[in-house]
């Protein structure tokens, strides 16, 4: 009963997976479009193409099949990024702290800084068990007002390993997945903790990445439903959430005609191939080329 149970419950978070990530797509198909001036009046989730959109620009109104796939800058196209399997893990390690921190007077003005050891990262079954042991070493931890305590892994060659403590032998999932817990007492009503996996990273503009994904889209889109449509686009996201997701803030200097790309764009399945670096508000149309549109922000 048990098992049917969990698969039930498995197959439920997967769908709940699946409605997030078609909002995520249509939300940014919405601020891509707007962004380059078109006015959405209709938009459509589906498969191969993402979505069906419709929209008026300029009094003329189009049909537009629009595939979106997202850019993170410490994966290559088709490889896992552990920069997303961190984001992942700490999005339900995070809530748990944060319920846990408002029912334990105690702890309310601990704050955190958690770091993942390398390639580590909690199953979705033991993140909540992970805060609820990160709660507990806070409220066991002696600390007075401004005090600071960190504990990791037993590393002689660290730079700060004389200023660390031990990890607990009794909270064994610190101590298989995290590096680094620090905990200091701001004497503030703290409501959240920070992971440092997934608040840095170098971001920017990849010609090798944004080459592999419009040649990799070019030979997806070949066996796509494409349907009546006016157009067909390619549309890379690069939204700036979480963090690995950011292309950076200038695109102007960077090479749009280089020969990586031009190789990939020679034989399009594409009407339009766009990148849109949401975080920094602007959208360069890459196929068949066009000047980097930015958005106006107000002073």
């Amino acid at each position: 009963m048990r098992a049917m149970s969990t698969k039930a419950e498995r197959k439920k978070a997967t769908e709940r997976e699946i409605r997030k990530q078609k909002q995520r797509e249509k939300r940014d198909v919405r601020a891509a479009l707007g962004l380059m001036g078109y006015q959405v009046t209709m938009i459509r989730g589906r498969e191969k193409p993402d979505t069906i959109v419709y929209v008026l620009k300029d009094g003329t109104r189009r049909k537009i099949g629009i595939e979106h796939t997202g850019y993170l800058v410490d994966a290559m196209h088709g490889e896992s990024s552990m920069g997303m399997a961190y984001y992942n893990a700490w999005q339900q390690i995070a809530p748990s702290i944060k319920r846990r921190l408002s029912h334990i007077p105690q702890v309310e003005s601990i704050d955190g800084w958690v770091r993942f050891l390398d390639c580590m990262v909690p199953p979705d079954e033991c993140c909540r068990a992970l805060a609820g042991e990160l709660i507990a070493l806070a409220r066991e931890t002696p600390m007075v007002l401004d005090g600071e305590r960190v504990f990791g892994q037993p590393d002689e060659c660290e730079p700060r390993a004389e200023e660390r403590s031990e990890l607990p032998e009794h909270y064994p999932l610190l101590r298989r997945y995290l590096e680094e817990v620090t905990l200091r007492n701001t004497g503030c009503h703290i409501r959240s903790w920070t992971c440092r996996n997934t608040s840095a990273s170098h971001v920017g503009l990849s010609r090798r990445l944004i080459a592999e994904i419009v040649q990799a889209y070019n030979d997806k889109a070949a066996k796509y439903v494409w349907g009546n449509i006016d157009e067909r686009w390619l549309l890379i996201a690069a939204s700036g959430s979480p963090i690995f997701a950011t292309a950076g803030p200038d695109p102007q200097g960077f090479e749009w005609d280089c020969p990586e790309i031009k190789a990939a764009c020679q034989s399009p399945a594409f009407d339009r191939i766009y990148f849109w670096g949401g975080r920094f508000g602007w959208c360069k149309e890459i196929h068949p080329g066009a000047p980097i549109v930015k958005k106006e922000w107000r002073t």
